[in-house]
């Protein structure tokens, strides 16, 4: 009886190791997605990122910064904009850290390395900068250097950074980027939709974003301030709305027409209904209460 029940034993062993040795048998090409892909180009990256890089970003600015700072008025309480836990609050936060932020590092990892990318590398370090201030601006200390490094780097907590440490390295990235640019190097042409590939432009926004930069740190570190000031002027400025840094949407479509030219604040917050595009009464009513207000306090408006 055990001999038959041994001889059963390795009888079914025997099958079931075959059917396993089997199933070996084209797994990898059967698991590999074809719709992955591991070597992504360039161009079909920039342009989703240009277009979503700020994408959301109203209910944060919109709701709660600019009517603490007095840009807008709001309807709320003061209590309920500084509520702790309000969806509102986070969300821009939320929103950059999860789609722009790694998205750009991606991309500025992928063109690293290549001399004939060093252009679209340099076009990926300016729009870092500009997500990560304002970020910073809103948040104060908040992940820079380990950030966006989940998948190249399994980095899934990445560590709060000074607000200081993080203005000087965007200063120096801005710097890097500008000196980098290569004329003799390709530049991204169509797929660029805020400056279709154009070098000097992209240099104007990079000195024109230092100088904010340095303004804001002016009063806390007047040399640095300075020396950042300086490199900015005499790098190039924006000089007319031809620079602006603005993805404009296509001409007749929906949101073309309520939305290029108009600040989107204006578009959401003055509209009750939030369905289309402020009122010439709402935005009027709006700057009068604002100049109101300036008059009462202070004597004068600017």
């Amino acid at each position: 009886m055990k001999t038959i029940f041994k001889a059963t034993y390795y009888i079914l062993l025997s099958v079931l190791l075959l059917f396993h040795s089997g199933c070996d048998e084209g797994f990898e090409e059967i698991n590999t997605s074809i719709d992955f892909v591991s070597d992504p180009n360039l161009d079909l990256m920039l342009t989703p990122l240009e277009l979503n890089m700020l994408e959301r970003q109203y209910y944060t600015q919109g709701t709660y910064v600019a009517p603490l700072v007095g840009q807008v008025s709001s309807g709320s309480t003061f209590e309920n904009l500084i509520e702790i836990g309000t969806f509102g609050h986070g969300y821009h936060f939320e929103w950059i850290y999860q789609n722009p932020i790694k998205n750009v590092v991606d991309f500025i990892e992928r063109s690293k390395e290549d001399p004939e990318l060093i252009n679209y590398n340099s076009i990926g370090r300016i729009i870092k900068v500009y997500l990560v201030h304002r970020l910073t601006d809103v948040y104060g200390d908040i992940p820079y250097f380990e950030a966006g490094r989940g998948y190249l780097d399994q980095i899934y907590t990445p560590s709060y950074d000074k607000q200081q440490d993080i203005y000087n390295d965007l200063f120096k990235e801005l710097n890097e980027a500008v000196a980098a640019f290569d004329a003799d190097m390709p530049m991204p042409g169509a797929s660029d939709i805020v400056y279709a590939g154009s070098m000097v432009k992209w240099k104007k926004f990079a000195h024109s974003l230092m100088l904010r930069l340095a303004v804001r740190i002016l009063d806390v570190d007047q040399t640095t301030a300075k020396t950042w000031i300086i490199t900015a002027i005499n790098g190039g400025l924006m000089e007319s709305n031809d620079d602006n840094f603005v993805v404009l949407y296509k001409p007749g479509s929906y949101y073309g027409q309520i939305q290029n030219g108009q600040p989107h604040i204006f578009i959401r917050y003055f509209n009750p209904t939030c369905t289309g595009r402020a009122s010439k009464t709402q935005i009027l009513r709006y700057f009068l209460v604002q100049i109101m207000y300036c008059v009462l306090e202070s004597g004068f408006c600017v």
